[in-house]
């Protein structure tokens, strides 16, 4: 029994630790802003309000030509307002703004 004991307040512990490490770096949200999207596995997000077209090849999905139609859609409109706002992008559907929505922020 004494065993179980020491096992199971190594794992508790072992949580702790974890679950620390990986919240400890999230943004806190103020009231009235929307939460920032942020990957847990050591990448952070990329602003697609301030990357350049080389920072947004490094998003899994996004080539050069698609990352070129990201910049000018930009210069040409202004800033993008959330996430969902690259949907009218050429290029960029339902399905492309799904696999890619945890890789971005605004």
């Amino acid at each position: 029994m004494r065993r179980d004991t020491r096992y199971g307040r190594l794992v508790m512990l072992g949580l702790m630790i974890f679950s620390s490490l990986c919240f400890q770096s999230l943004p806190a949200v103020q009231a009235g802003q929307e939460p920032v999207q942020v990957q847990l596995q050591g990448m952070q997000a990329v602003n697609v309000n301030s990357a350049a077209a080389q920072e947004l090849e490094q998003i899994r999905g996004i080539g050069p030509e698609l990352a070129a139609r990201i910049v000018a859609y930009r210069q040409e409109n202004g800033a993008f307002k959330t996430v969902e706002d690259l949907r009218a992008v050429r290029g960029i559907g339902a399905m492309k703004l799904e696999k890619i929505k945890q890789q971005v922020t605004v």
